[in-house]
C-alpha cells in the first residue's frame, strides 16, 4: 500500500487520480477506520486552514495510525503554491516517520507553475503578481519561497537546484522548472527521506513505486456504512439524453465567474448565496429560509443549475470574517439540491467546497472511479453510484468534456462514452 497524506480534499483527490491512471486501485479518506488497498491510499487531514501547532497535532496522527499498516512508501502533499502549514506538517511527518530529510518538491511544471532561483512563478509571472496574490485566506504576497513557507521552530531550510547537493538542512525545497528536472529530483530520492510536494513530483516517483506495488484486486477492507439517506441509495437510473448536472462553486476564481457569466447568459438557473441573500456582502441576522426553499425549487427543475458564493468579482475584506459560515450554508444548500433533483452528476468546484459537502455526506472513504483530466477527479461512496462527484481544485480549469456537457456540443454524448460513468447511472 503507498499512502498519501494530503492537507485538503482536491489535494488528494488530484494524487488519487493519478494513481488511477496509473492502473493503481486508488481510494480517498477523510477520517478513521483508515481503510486497506492493494493501491493508493490518499487521506485528506482536512488542516490546511488550521494554525500550524494544531495542523501539526492532527497530521501526526493520521500519520502514526497508518503507519501500523507498514505501507510501502509515504508521500506528504501539499498545496502546489505552499498555502497553509506546509513547513509544520513536513517536518512532523518526517519525525513520525522517522526520516533523515525532507525532499520538498511543490511545483507543477506541468501546469506552468515552476521554482527558479529561490522565487515562484506561474505561467510566467512572479506568484504575487497572480491572482493568488488575493487568495481570502492565504495570500501569496512575495515569491520568494522560503517567505512563503510557514515557520516551525528550529527546522533549517535551503533551496536548491538539481544539481545541488545536499546541505545539513531539515527541508530542502527543490527547485524545478521543467518536467526534466522534476524526474531529476525524483531519481535522487533515498529511503531515508520524505518525499513531499504536489501532483508532478508524485507522479513521477509513482512510475518506480508501481513496480513494487503491483495490484491485482482491490482488497478493500470491509467499512459498512449507515445513515445513508433513502435518496442518495436508490438503484442508479439510466440518464437521459441531456444529463443533469449541479455545479457548486466556492471559489471566486476569473475562470468560476466567468463560467457562471456563460451560463447565466444561456439561461441556467443561477442562486449566488452572497449576492441574494447578503445584500451588499454584509450579514444578515434575519436570514429569509423560506426563500431560499423556494429557490431551491428553481434549481430542481433544470437539467443544469448552479449554486455558487458569487457570480461577481467579491468584496474579500467583507466576506472572509464570514467566509466558513457562508461555505457551510453553501454545502447544507447543495444537500438539499441534491436529495431533491439527484442530479446524475454534481460538479464541485475548490477544495473547500468539496471538503464542506463531504462532510455532510455519510461516506468516511470514497471510490476513485476516474480522472477526467490532471486534478479533476471522479469519486463514488462505497459500493454505491450515487452519488456521483466530479472534484476539482479552484484555481484548475474545467476539462473539454466537462465544457462540451454543460454548454452542450457535438459531443455532449462524451457523457456516456466516458469510460467512468458507462452504466454508472
Amino acid at each position: 500500500m503507498i499512502v498519501v497524506v494530503a492537507d485538503d480534499l482536491t489535494g488528494a483527490a488530484e494524487l488519487a487520480g493519478t494513481a488511477h491512471v496509473h492502473g493503481q486501485p486508488a481510494l480517498l479518506a477523510r477520517r478513521p477506520p483508515w481503510p486497506e488497498v492493494q493501491g493508493v491510499l490518499c487521506i485528506d487531514t482536512q488542516t490546511r486552514d488550521l494554525p500550524a501547532l494544531q495542523a501539526a497535532s492532527q497530521v501526526a496522527c493520521v500519520v502514526r495510525e497508518v503507519s501500523e499498516a507498514q505501507p510501502s512508501h509515504c508521500y506528504k502533499k501539499v498545496d502546489s503554491v505552499l498555502r497553509g502549514a506546509v513547513l509544520a506538517e513536513v517536518e512532523i511527518t518526517r519525525r513520525c516517520l522517522d526520516r533523515t530529510r525532507v525532499l520538498l518538491l511543490p511545483a507543477n511544471p506541468s501546469r506552468n507553475r515552476v521554482i527558479c532561483d529561490g522565487r515562484y512563478y506561474v505561467e510566467g509571472q512572479r506568484i504575487d503578481e497572480t491572482e493568488f496574490a488575493r487568495d481570502p485566506r492565504h495570500p501569496r504576497a512575495t515569491a520568494w519561497v522560503t517567505q512563503l513557507l510557514s515557520e516551525w521552530p528550529g527546522v533549517v531550510v535551503a533551496v536548491r537546484k538539481p544539481t545541488e547537493p545536499f546541505g545539513d538542512e531539515q527541508v530542502t525545497v527543490a527547485e524545478a522548472r521543467s518536467p526534466a528536472d522534476v524526474a531529476a529530483w525524483a531519481a535522487r530520492v533515498s529511503p531515508d527521506m520524505l518525499p513531499a510536494g504536489g501532483v508532478d513530483f508524485f507522479s513521477a516517483l509513482l512510475e518506480d513505486w508501481c513496480e513494487d506495488n503491483v495490484a491485482t484486486s482491490s482488497n478493500v477492507s470491509p467499512n459498512p456504512q449507515s445513515g445513508v439517506p433513502e435518496c442518495l441509495n436508490k438503484a442508479p437510473q439510466v440518464p437521459s439524453t441531456k444529463p443533469s448536472l449541479l455545479l457548486v462553486s466556492g471559489t471566486s476564481s476569473s475562470r468560476a465567474l466567468a463560467w457562471i457569466a456563460q451560463s447565466k447568459a444561456m439561461q441556467v438557473p443561477v442562486i449566488a448565496l452572497l449576492e441574494e441573500f447578503a445584500p451588499q456582502f454584509l450579514p444578515d441576522t434575519s436570514f429569509d429560509h423560506t426563500r431560499l426553499r423556494g429557490r431551491i425549487g428553481d434549481l430542481t427543475q433544470a437539467t443544469r443549475a448552479v449554486l455558487c458564493l458569487q457570480s461577481t468579482a467579491p468584496r474579500e475584506a467583507v466576506v472572509a470574517p464570514l467566509a466558513q459560515a457562508w461555505l457551510e450554508l453553501l454545502a447544507d444548500t447543495a444537500i438539499c439540491v441534491m436529495e431533491r433533483a439527484m442530479p446524475d452528476l454534481v460538479l464541485v468546484e475548490g477544495g473547500a467546497t468539496a471538503g464542506a459537502l463531504l462532510n455532510r455526506l455519510p461516506w468516511s472513504w470514497w471510490r476513485v472511479t476516474n480522472e477526467w483530466a490532471p486534478g479533476v477527479v471522479e469519486i463514488r461512496p462505497p459500493a454505491l453510484d450515487r452519488p456521483t462527484l466530479l472534484l476539482k481544485p479552484g484555481s484548475y480549469p474545467w476539462p473539454d468534456r466537462v465544457s462540451n456537457l454543460w454548454f452542450g456540443s457535438k459531443n455532449e454524448s462524451a457523457f456516456n462514452e466516458h469510460p467512468g460513468l458507462q452504466g454508472g447511472f
